[in-house]
């Protein structure tokens, strides 16, 4: 691999310096989280590229469509159209012209092919990925070995609060209160909620709060007077926050 040219080197490290935080405008409701979108991620990363003098410039090295056999987690195999593209990026210099491309640094994309707008798609995730991975960014996407560690933290979660029933007959919750999922008494929830919101403010509280969407309907269906009661508080909460501003 050639020696990156410092025209390259110098334009890269004032884009790492000025993109430090994304958007997170995106929410997997299956996962119950939020992420940044692709249009959120470029909104934020064009600007700099563009004061840095830095132009990055996809190059396919191939691109197909192929039908492949996918085994699901459940074992299941059924056959499926995939567009399959491997990429590699020419960094590109504004001012001098100087170009620089990794031609062994070749990112593979797999997607389900539903259509000609999955060839735009392709591209647009397989740049993503080579960007987010050239700067150092944190996009709050999650990836699969962090999804299942989530999933395992709820389910470890979920035990340890089924042991505590048993043993004291009280009813637990599982939350997460930024350090990790932590279980207390089902009565112990809004107070407990409310606590957090004051500590954490009013405009991360209504991240967090939104981000609780799948956990507050199972509290709400276990507990409707306590999903109740904490519902106006919450509310409460905010509307005098608004008022205060």
């Amino acid at each position: 691999m050639d020696q990156m040219p410092q025209q390259i080197s110098q334009a890269i490290n004032i884009v790492m310096q000025t993109v430090t935080k994304l958007v997170k405008d995106g929410q997997n409701n299956h996962g119950d989280y939020r992420y940044a979108s692709t249009d959120a991620f470029f909104r934020a990363l064009n600007p700099a590229l563009a004061e840095a003098g830095l132009i990055v410039k996809p190059r396919a090295v191939s691109c197909q469509i192929e039908t492949m056999d996918v085994t699901d987690r459940a074992g299941k195999t059924t056959p499926r159209r995939m567009i399959i593209g491997f990429y590699n990026f020419a960094l590109i210099h504004a001012e001098t012209g100087v170009t620089w491309c990794d031609e062994g640094d070749r990112r593979m994309i797999a997607l389900d092919f539903t259509g000609p707008q999955s060839f735009g798609a392709i591209e647009s995730y397989a740049t993503k990925t080579f960007l987010r991975t050239l700067f150092l960014m944190a996009t709050g996407d999650k990836d699969a070995d962090s999804a299942e560690q989530f999933e395992a933290e709820v389910t470890k979660s979920r035990v340890r609060a089924a042991k505590t029933k048993n043993e004291t007959g009280v009813s637990q919750i599982s939350l997460d209160f930024g350090n990790g999922f932590e279980e207390l008494p089902a009565a112990d929830v809004p107070g407990r909620v409310m606590e957090y919101l004051i500590e954490i403010g009013p405009e991360e509280g209504a991240t967090w709060w939104d981000d609780q969407k799948v956990g507050r309907k199972a509290f709400s269906d276990q507990f409707p007077t306590l999903a109740f009661d904490l519902k106006k508080k919450v509310e409460k909460f905010f509307s005098s926050k608004e008022q205060a501003a």
